[in-house]
């Protein structure tokens, strides 16, 4: 009877833990280029780069960008411009933006979610 007790315990903390630890965002920032220098300021021609570090992230962790143009000259409001997801373990993870056009001077932001909850959000700025 005890083996059973003891056997049911450890595959509920197997479980629980699998499904606590998906790991956390070391560190994130935008980037010039994928090893590039930090930055927060784009010309607008350049593509955006942002880099992600994760730690004691399992292989199943799920990193998203979700890119938003927030104050731009020719666009009203807020508005989504891609979102990009990634499956990964620890490792430096790197998203990037790039347009076919120039950038629209103004004020953007990437949405850095980590297993679909928002971890941190960068502002970037296109001058």
């Amino acid at each position: 009877m005890k083996f059973i007790e003891a056997l049911t315990l450890t595959a509920i903390l197997l479980a629980t833990s699998a499904c606590s630890s998906g790991g956390s965002i070391q560190d994130a920032y935008m980037a010039t280029a994928p090893d590039g220098l930090r930055t927060i300021t784009y010309g607008q021609t350049d593509t955006f780069y942002a880099i992600v570090l994760l730690a004691e992230a399992l292989a199943s962790t799920e990193v998203t960008a979700r890119w938003f143009a927030v104050e731009v000259g020719g666009v009203e409001g807020e508005r989504q411009l891609e979102e990009t997801t990634s499956t990964s373990a620890d490792a430096e993870l790197t998203f990037h933006l790039s347009n076919n056009m120039h950038w629209p001077l103004g004020l953007y932001r990437v949405d850095i979610l980590l297993n679909g909850e928002l971890d941190r959000s960068l502002e970037f700025e296109v001058q």
